[in-house]
């Protein structure tokens, strides 16, 4: 996806098939959310984007590394 493409879409909010999270949440509600994705049409989960203002919240290397452990 490129940038724009993504930039397209947060601005678009969230909605039953893209959710936003600013940190990865609890590996249990991860979880839960991955999994009601799978059971229906798919979907993206976008770490970093606030869920109510939209804004940015990029992580930092060893936060995306931890998240990736997680995952």
């Amino acid at each position: 996806m490129e940038a724009l493409e993504l930039l397209e879409l947060i601005q678009k909010g969230e909605s039953s098939s893209v959710q936003f999270k600013v940190r990865l949440p609890n590996q249990d509600s991860i979880a839960q959310e991955m999994t009601a994705f799978s059971n229906s049409t798919g979907g993206l989960i976008l770490i970093g984007v606030d869920d109510k203002t939209g804004a940015l919240n990029g992580l930092t290397y060893d936060e995306i590394q931890s998240t990736n452990r997680k995952l």
